[in-house]
């Protein structure tokens, strides 16, 4: 199995970009805004407030067991801090693996 790299490197992200952004019909975008009003935000997030619950149900205890173990890491020295910002990068990456299903 080759080794990808993590992130892709500057030129494809802004060649994505800019193909994302040329797909984008800026008439079309306001079009949609103004007939669905300013309204359709409020009402979209309050509808999917039931999926809301059920994810964060699943991911606060996760990220909470996550935060308390670099909360009781040392904080004293610049490596110290480095090593708790490194465990809560992959904490969180943990959380999402668990959440998948991997």
């Amino acid at each position: 199995m080759a080794i990808r790299p993590a992130y892709p490197d500057a030129a494809t992200l802004s060649r994505r970009w800019k193909e994302g952004v040329q797909a984008i019909d800026p008439n079309e975008a306001i079009n949609t805004a103004v007939a669905v009003g300013a309204s359709g935000y409020t009402a979209g997030a309050l509808a999917r407030g039931a999926k809301h619950e059920r994810v964060m149900g699943k991911v606060a205890p996760l990220m909470a067991t996550a935060v308390q173990t670099v909360r009781n890491m040392p904080a004293v020295t610049d490596a110290d801090r480095e090593a708790r910002a490194i465990a809560m990068i992959r904490g969180g990456r943990d959380v999402g693996r668990k959440l998948k299903g991997g």
